[in-house]
């Protein structure tokens, strides 16, 4: 087929060959046959959170006592930990704490935000979704979708969205929504525009928050003499310099793994070492994290009581079980990290070998990142689209609707480690068990297959939209 000359003209023909591109990637798959998973189902070893569950009280504030020294180790006396039910939670107490006066203001009889986050425009984040957009436009993000206008007239957060300097946000997709493609995002003159918005939320300016995952498809391209990401640190240094917190959403991460909160000029990131899904576990400094301890009982003499000026319910924390885990875990991460890091490594070499086969002039277009903290390795194909048209990109409508073809021909094959965000193609473990955060079973030659029926995918999809690779 012949490349479009516009974007929609190409989404438009890969909508007719749908069901086509995906019967070829069934029977590429080897006749459809699913894929068995890379290790098969463990016994889930993480205890449904519950503050009414059998657990001895003293065994969980034992195990959490645990976990909170084992962060002050790492990161000194100044930081504390949380464990919490989910990752969402702890997102959702972030914000309450970086917000903590709650009354909505009335001005010129119309409700007003009692604070401002500043939000560099990456990816989608569950870290904004009680948030009011400003500008109002930005109503139409996914992260915002469900906050319309009587929502927005009543939120008591606002966030102020600054796209990055050399970033796209163009509509992709069968189904067209907004895509961020922030590969080329530059650190030095996003951090200027991220300061003057600053500014100018001023004296209302409550929190800066972000995303924590370190990869280009997330913003992260330029890094300091220390590997820390630049975006990260000049954040960091803006917040300290306006005396609010730098919170970011490090959901996929897994502690210890990736930089290193302290020199990143961190606030608070809350982590979901078990996955999508699985309990989360909040780290930070005390000012923020031994508030969340106190409203779920886990420190203090306030115990189960919220702070003043916050009306948040307390939170559910994790069972013994999963707190056990969860503290192995994180003593493997901190004595041990080479040994997670030899897994990426890895990850790394059958991926590059796998899309060798590719022309030159795709693979030239593709950049392939590394993600110690996600035990990840993303590969990035924002750079197809530098001067002409690209290999298609879906939106998160198309995820939605199920037109999101790469997605779902991953589905029909059987692939479970590979997922896809945008333009960008993540190579992972999965670990929704502490069996699989922890025994890292990695199947070298399972993983390669899936690799392989990832670029026969590619090659499918490229053929359909005009684009050879």
């Amino acid at each position: 087929m012949a490349r479009e000359k516009y974007r929609f003209r190409m989404y438009e023909s890969l909508a007719k060959a749908a069901r086509t591109i995906l019967d070829k990637a069934q029977g590429a798959a080897g006749e459809g046959a699913p894929n068995a998973p890379l290790r098969p189902p463990e016994a889930v070893s993480m205890s449904e959170p519950s503050r009414l569950s059998d657990d001895d009280p003293a065994d969980i504030q034992d195990l959490i006592g645990r976990i909170r020294e084992l962060v002050k180790d790492t990161y000194g006396d100044s930081y504390d930990a949380c464990p919490i039910g989910s990752t969402s939670a702890g997102l959702a107490l972030c914000r309450a704490i970086a917000v903590p006066d709650r009354t909505i203001r009335e001005h010129k009889g119309r409700l007003r935000a009692s604070g401002v986050a500043v939000v560099p425009r990456q990816k989608p984040s569950e870290l904004f979704a009680e948030s009011r957009p400003l500008p109002p436009k930005y109503s139409l993000l996914p992260e915002f979708r469900s906050h319309g206008n009587a929502d927005a007239a009543s939120s008591d957060l606002a966030a102020a969205v600054v796209p990055l300097v050399g970033a796209s946000y163009s509509y992709h997709g069968i189904v067209p929504g907004p895509v961020a493609m922030v590969a080329k995002a530059q650190a030095e003159p996003s951090l200027e525009a991220v300061a003057a918005t600053a500014e100018a939320c001023l004296p209302h300016l409550a929190a800066i928050f972000a995303l924590g995952t370190s990869v280009p498809g997330c913003g992260f391209t330029e890094a300091n003499d220390d590997g820390l990401p630049e975006l990260h640190v000049g954040l960091g240094e803006m917040a300290a310099e306006y005396d609010v917190p730098f919170i970011i959403d490090n959901s996929p991460g897994i502690p210890f793994l990736g930089p290193d909160l302290g020199k990143a000029m961190i606030s608070a990131a809350v982590f979901g070492p078990f996955g999508p899904g699985g309990p989360g576990l909040v780290i930070g400094v005390e000012e923020l994290v031994l508030p969340i301890l106190q409203l779920a009982g886990a420190a203090g003499h306030r115990a189960g009581k919220a702070t003043s000026g916050m009306h948040v319910a307390p939170p559910v924390l994790p069972g013994k079980d999963t707190l056990r885990d969860m503290l192995g875990l994180m003593n493997e991460t901190r004595h041990n990290p080479e040994r997670f890091g030899r897994v990426v490594d890895r990850i790394y070499d059958i991926a590059t070998s796998e899309f060798a086969h590719l022309n030159d002039d795709f693979k030239r277009a593709l950049r392939f990142m590394k993600n110690y903290a996600t035990l990840s390795v993303e590969i990035n194909y924002e750079d197809t689209w530098n001067d002409s048209m690209g290999f298609p990109v879906f939106s998160a409508e198309d995820a939605a609707a199920g037109t999101h073809l790469l997605r779902e021909g991953l589905k029909r094959m059987g692939v479970t480690s590979i997922s896809v965000v945008d333009a960008g193609i993540v190579i992972g473990i999965p670990r929704h068990t502490l069996k699989q955060a922890l025994d890292l079973p990695l199947d070298p030659e399972r993983l390669r297959k899936e690799v392989q029926d990832l670029v026969s995918l590619v090659k499918i999809i490229g053929e359909a939209a005009g684009y050879p690779v």
